[in-house]
């Protein structure tokens, strides 16, 4: 997924998705100088800009593109061939790297079954309110982290594969209307296999393949028929679940943090002062 560096100097992000043990597909946060660079990229590359004005220099395919990029501009990129980009200014970016195979899957999941070619049409510069509204919620997530985001960034990856399909892929492929809602037994096996996996480092792919589904489908129709987002949801549930062990029980924090998905008691603090506005400790006393 990583493109090779042929020359130059590419910055290292200031965030990535990696940093938490999740890198498929890769989400990255960068805030950068002045930067010259020559790379292959391996991936369909999407960086959405959000920061002021800045001329960039790029070379793709024997050809030469100069462009003021704006905040809510975007650049996708195909993989194979070298490209070459040059930015005087500082910049701050969102970067998603999506390999061939999960836009394949995408699309046999969300288009018609004649749909042909899953092709995405390179775009050195262009306005994007969809792209730039994604961007910012993925940056916002690994900013913030919450005892959900690697679902909540899932499902905006999930969203972003299918709008650059609908409207970037040549042919377009045709995007079928959502199937309704769950079966009330596949809701009940959602619903039990979250409780269930409370401790483990849940995905939307893990949830959706538990009831036989698409992670396109799945976290539409889960929201039309639950009421909210499958991230929300299990949000929800981590801090029910440590709510009750921290007034019911004894139970060290240290395990409580194990027990709701978290690495560590300083991790779990940090999530669930973020989410209730009081640290553990504080609420085990003041109940």
């Amino acid at each position: 997924m990583d493109p090779v560096l042929i020359s130059g100097f590419r910055p290292p992000p200031v965030r990535t998705n990696r940093d938490r043990g999740w890198d498929d597909p890769v989400v990255e946060h960068y805030r950068a100088g002045p930067m010259s660079f020559v790379i292959q990229p391996l991936a369909y590359t999407i960086r959405a800009h959000l920061s002021r004005a800045a001329r960039v220099d790029q070379r793709r395919r024997g050809k030469n593109f100069a462009e003021i990029l704006t905040d809510g501009m975007a650049t996708i990129v195909r993989p194979g061939g070298p490209m070459a980009w040059r930015c005087e200014s500082d910049t701050e970016s969102v970067i998603v790297r999506l390999g061939p195979d999960f836009l394949g899957r995408l699309a046999a999941a969300a288009a018609d079954a004649d749909a042909a070619a899953r092709e995405i049409v390179e775009q050195p510069a262009v306005v994007d309110p969809n792209v730039a509204q994604i961007a910012h919620g993925l940056r916002g997530e690994l900013e913030r982290e919450t005892f959900a985001s690697r679902i909540r960034c899932e499902s905006l990856v999930t969203s972003l594969g299918v709008h650059l399909l609908r409207r970037y892929a040549a042919p377009l492929v045709a995007i079928r209307p959502d199937r309704g809602t769950l079966s009330q037994r596949n809701v009940r096996l959602a619903l039990e296999f979250i409780d269930a996996n409370l401790s483990e480092p849940l995905s939307l792919a893990r949830i959706a393949g538990e009831v036989g589904m698409s992670t396109y489908h799945f976290a539409r129709v889960f929201k039309q028929t639950v009421g909210v987002a499958p991230h929300q949801h299990v949000i929800q549930q981590r801090l029910d679940r440590a709510k009750r062990m921290l007034a019911h029980s004894k139970v060290p924090i240290a395990e409580i943090a194990l027990a709701v998905g978290c690495a560590n008691q300083s991790h779990f603090s940090a999530l669930f002062h973020r989410a209730t506005g009081t640290t553990p400790l504080a609420y085990r006393h003041l109940r």
